[in-house]
């Protein structure tokens, strides 16, 4: 979090593809920028040097100071509706956990993954691109990356254990 906040706060978008792009302290005098991405000359007024504000040096190793500055209020805007949009879909997944254990149990979990493993101890990314398609359900391959993500967490295989544990609640009682 601490590098995206470093980003947003001292670079700016080109206007040509949307890399971030930063002068330093060596390109004071001139704010004319040629983006490395795409080409494009614009000029950048974020500036990154290492003094701050009141002229004081900064530590090399001392970056706790860029955290501290105020973010521009469509960066803050656009922060906190990300924010607020994550509230809600969490929430709304709690629920659905919560509601899915109600209804179901442990036995359900069981039988799912039991059927998407093809009866193995562990289930693969080629098993839940199949169980989906088998039961019609249309995700892109972004979508389906994304959904392997949370359950793998880095590994080719699955578990029953790392299974369920997605879809148990994470808060509160049942």
């Amino acid at each position: 979090a601490k590098s995206t906040l470093y980003v947003l706060r001292f670079t700016e978008p080109c206007p040509g593809c949307g890399a971030r792009i930063q002068r330093d302290a060596d390109a004071a005098g001139c704010p004319n920028v040629t983006c490395p991405m795409c080409g494009r000359a614009f000029q950048c007024y974020t500036l990154m040097g290492d003094r701050d504000a009141a002229g004081q040096p900064h530590l090399v190793t001392d970056t706790e100071f860029l955290f501290h500055t105020t973010l521009p209020s469509t960066t803050q805007t656009d922060l906190f509706r990300i924010l607020e949009a994550s509230a809600g879909a969490a929430d709304e997944i709690e629920g659905l956990r919560k509601q899915l254990m109600l209804s179901y149990g442990d036995r359900l979990l069981a039988e799912t993954f039991t059927s998407i493993s093809g009866g193995r101890h562990y289930l693969t990314f080629p098993d839940l691109r199949r169980a989906l398609f088998q039961y019609k359900y249309w995700v892109s391959e972004r979508e389906l990356e994304l959904i392997w993500a949370r359950y793998a967490h880095g590994a080719d295989k699955v578990t029953l254990t790392a299974y369920a544990q997605q879809l148990y609640p994470a808060m509160g009682r049942i």
